[in-house]
C-alpha cells in the first residue's frame, strides 16, 4: 500500500549561500530555486557544520516570517541528502510527520493529525543493493491507525483503516516542501491484514466514487462510478497506448516526418523535443515544442504528430484521463 503523504525535498546543485557562524544559510523560491535574494525567497534553509562523529549536517527550513518547515540530518550539505530522523510541521506550527530514512528512502512514518493525535505508522521496505534494482519499493505497510479522537482501528497491521483525500490547496510555502492531509474528508477505508489491503475496500471523491477488491494486498478488480456510469477494471491505472505500442508511434512519426529542405541546406541537424496531451478520447492535442535546434526543425516535428491516429485513452479506475508525454524526434543528415 503507498500511502498518500510524500515529501518533496529540494535538491540543489549549485548554491548561493550566506555563511553565519558555524551555520550556512540558503535562500530558496517558490520553486525550489537557489536565489541571491532574500527578498524574493519563500523558504530559508538553515544548515550547521558537519558532525565530527556522523558526518552529518543539521538542517532546518522555515519561511521568511519564521514558521518551521521541515528539519532533519542529510549526508550533503547543498543538497538534502536524508539520513536518521526528520520531521515535518503544518503550516500552524504542530508536528505533521515523524520520519526515519537511511540512504535517502524513507524507513518508516508516522503522522498526527492537525490536533496533535497519531493517525498512522507506515513501513517501507526497499530492494536490496545487490538486487540490481536498488530504490525501488517492494512493500509499504500499514502498522498502526487511529481517527482524530484517538481511537485505535489498527494494531500491529490488522484492523481497519481510514485514508483521507490530498490536501489540494496546500499553502504556497508548504507544499514547496511536503504534502500533507486534509484531514476532514475520509476519502477509503477498508480492512488490513498484516498490513496490506484485504477484502472491499471503498472510497471516492465529490467527483466519483469506487468499490475495490484486495486479497492479500494484491489488487483484484473494482468498479468506479460517476454522473450515472459504471467502469469495471482490473487494473487501477493504465496508461494511454498507441496501437501497436511505442515502436509503432516512432514508426509512424518517422513515415510522417519530412525534412525541411531549408534545414537540409544550412546542414541542421539534432534533436527536438516535443510534448503534447492525448485526451479523453484518445486524440493527440496540446503538442508544442520544448527543445529544438531549429525552427523550420520544430514545424516538421509538429506536423508529423499531427498526422499520427488517435490513441487509446488512458484510465484511472476505468475511466478516461489525459495523459501527457514528451518524446524526441531526430533529425540526422546523410553522413552525420
Amino acid at each position: 500500500m503507498k500511502h498518500f503523504f510524500t515529501c518533496f525535498f529540494l535538491l540543489t546543485a549549485a548554491c548561493f549561500a550566506k555563511a553565519q557562524g558555524q551555520s550556512t544559510v540558503y535562500y530558496l523560491n517558490k520553486k525550489g530555486q537557489i536565489t541571491t535574494s532574500k527578498d524574493s525567497a519563500l523558504i530559508v534553509r538553515t544548515v550547521t557544520s558537519q558532525d565530527a562523529a556522523t558526518g552529518l549536517y543539521a538542517f532546518n527550513d522555515a519561511t521568511t516570517s519564521g514558521k518551521q518547515i521541515c528539519s532533519g540530518q542529510t549526508t550533503k550539505i547543498n543538497q538534502l541528502y536524508l539520513q536518521g530522523h526528520f520531521t515535518a510541521y503544518y503550516p500552524s506550527g504542530s508536528k505533521l510527520a515523524d520520519a526515519v530514512f537511511n540512504n535517502d528512502q524513507r524507513q518508516v512514518i508516522t503522522i498526527y493529525y492537525p490536533n496533535g493525535q497519531q493517525y498512522l505508522t507506515e513501513k517501507t521496505t526497499y530492494e536490496s543493493p545487490s538486487s540490481g534494482k536498488y530504490g525501488r519499493i517492494t512493500d509499504v505497510q500499514i502498522l498502526t491507525c487511529a481517527d482524530s479522537t484517538g481511537k485505535m482501528l489498527t494494531a500491529n497491521g490488522n484492523g481497519s483503516f481510514i485514508d483521507y483525500q490530498p490536501q489540494i490547496a496546500a499553502p504556497e510555502w508548504s507544499s514547496a516542501a511536503f504534502r500533507y492531509g486534509a484531514f476532514h474528508e475520509g476519502y477509503a477505508s477498508g480492512e488490513l491484514k498484516n498490513g496490506e489491503k484485504d477484502g472491499k475496500w471503498e472510497g471516492g471523491n465529490r467527483l466519483f466514487a469506487y468499490e475495490d477488491l484486495y486479497q492479500g494486498g494484491k489488487f483484484v478488480k473494482g468498479k468506479s462510478f460517476n454522473n450515472g456510469k459504471t467502469y469495471e477494471y482490473t487494473e487501477l491505472e493504465k496508461s494511454a497506448e498507441f496501437n501497436g505500442g511505442i515502436t509503432a508511434f516512432y514508426q509512424c512519426l518517422s513515415q510522417n516526418v519530412v525534412y525541411p529542405q531549408s534545414a537540409r541546406r544550412s546542414k541542421i541537424s539534432g534533436e527536438v523535443f516535443v510534448t503534447f496531451v492525448i485526451n479523453f478520447d484518445g486524440h493527440l492535442t496540446e503538442a508544442k515544442v520544448l527543445r529544438s535546434p531549429h525552427p523550420d526543425l520544430s514545424a516538421a516535428a509538429l506536423q508529423a504528430l499531427a498526422q499520427c491516429p488517435a490513441w487509446t485513452p488512458g484510465t484511472q479506475r476505468g475511466r478516461p484521463v489525459r495523459q501527457q508525454f514528451t518524446v524526441p524526434l531526430t533529425f540526422t543528415l546523410p553522413g552525420n
